[in-house]
């Protein structure tokens, strides 16, 4: 299904490209499966894994019916072949569509990936990059449905790996053992380098019976005992959260003439006036539905590029519309989408609540369709009424223009 041009669509496929230092660029992770075929993969791995220049930088593709955003990351280290580690995780949306909202989430991802290698050796460990498959799977299914997504991430245990280390120490040093304390410095001394007997202080000033050297079996008991005694904390200790979320991101806002009307679309910003900066809060009261820009601004002593840059934030996040300033000099007429003022209910109510007063007491349908079948009388007959009648109209074209707001 090919979504609308300029229409945000969802995310198709999710792949982790790396350089293999014997074949070159390869998808190593992907899903779901053949998604990407390798004729599309080969027409772009030049921008999937390209050169250092252009590394750590978005980067979106668009070829052969796909769109594919990225952020190609370098790990420079002698450790790996040919001296680093290049990867790329990319998330591939319809050709058409939208994908701006999503470079942040592929950054993070990115930039995430990269400390797990420099900390925990994930991309380069069999043990951790297995999970790869089903952290994409995650990804993809969370983000699509509900646009957010946490992700648990078993890491490698380093601990087991300096006890087993331990454990041999221990044996090879039993022959030497004569105290507790002894012991400790025995091995203390063997990892420093420092070989010959030693015996403590203790031994020293008292005499000690010889310690009876333990058997190999009674060290593994011991190492197993305190291995399962941290498995609990080992689990939260060797386990990485993160959080991810699509953060939508909008048009920019039509420029603000000082002859445009602003008009709420919704009361709820009136509500909560402390979330706005002080310009905008200071104006929010003027903005009554038949004032325009310029009007805003000397009511509110407001200078008026301030005033049209608050009016142009509110329009970015859809608290207002504009409409052009209404006047008695210009002819009004309806269009045939006044039929559907006849015909759906709900804009009726909606029409209702925005030209009337006073909500108990609401203005009859009839007098409002009226009212906007004779809007050319306005030019013709200009009366003490007027104003009343524009106000009532100027708000009466909100529930027209703007029926879904």
């Amino acid at each position: 299904m090919e979504e609308e041009i300029g229409k945000e669509g969802p995310i198709r496929s999710i792949f982790l490209a790396e350089f293999h230092p014997d074949i070159g660029p390869i998808i190593s992770y992907q899903y779901p499966e053949g998604a990407v075929t390798k004729e599309i993969f080969d027409a772009v791995n030049v921008y999937i894994i390209p050169k250092a220049h252009i590394q750590k930088q978005v980067i979106t593709v668009n070829v052969l019916g796909h769109k594919i955003t990225g952020y190609p990351n370098e790990i420079k280290n002698q450790k790996y072949a040919r001296n680093a580690l290049i990867f790329n995780l990319c998330f591939v949306c319809g050709a058409s569509s939208r994908t701006v909202q999503y470079e942040p989430v592929v950054k993070k991802l990115s930039e995430y990936l990269e400390n797990l290698e420099l900390e925990n050796q994930f991309l380069s460990s069999d043990d951790t990059r297995c999970q790869l498959l089903g952290i994409l799977k995650k990804i993809l299914q969370d983000l699509n449905a509900k646009g957010s997504c946490t992700l648990s991430i078993r890491l490698r245990d380093r601990s087991i790996n300096e006890g087993k280390d331990r454990r041999a120490t221990m044996h090879d040093v039993g022959d030497r053992k004569y105290s507790l304390v002894s012991d400790r410095r025995q091995i203390e001394n063997d990892r420093k380098g420092i070989h010959g007997r030693r015996m403590s202080m203790v031994c020293d000033r008292k005499k000690v019976e010889p310690v009876v050297k333990p058997s190999s079996k009674s060290l593994d008991e011991e190492f197993e005992q305190r291995q399962n005694s941290i498995d609990g904390e080992s689990k939260e200790k060797h386990t990485s959260i993160l959080h991810l979320k699509v953060v939508r991101v909008y048009r920019d806002p039509a420029r603000v003439y000082d002859y445009h009307v602003p008009i709420l679309v919704s009361e709820r910003v009136l509500q909560r006036t402390d979330l706005w900066d002080l310009t905008t809060q200071q104006i929010l009261s003027y903005i009554d539905g038949y004032s325009h820009v310029a009007k805003i601004a000397a009511a509110a002593d407001v200078e008026n590029n301030l005033v049209k840059l608050c009016v142009q934030n509110l329009l970015y996040y859809g608290v207002v519309q504009l409409l052009p300033i209404f006047q008695y000099s210009n002819s009004y007429t309806v269009t045939g989408e006044i039929s559907r003022l006849y015909k759906d209910r709900a804009l009726q109510e909606e029409c209702q609540r925005a030209v009337c007063k006073n909500e108990a007491s609401p203005t009859y349908l009839s007098n409002i369709i009226k009212l906007y079948c004779s809007s050319s009388w306005m030019k013709v007959h200009p009366c003490p009424l007027g104003r009343r009648q524009c106000s009532k109209t100027q708000q009466g074209l909100r529930a027209e223009a703007y029926p879904d707001s």
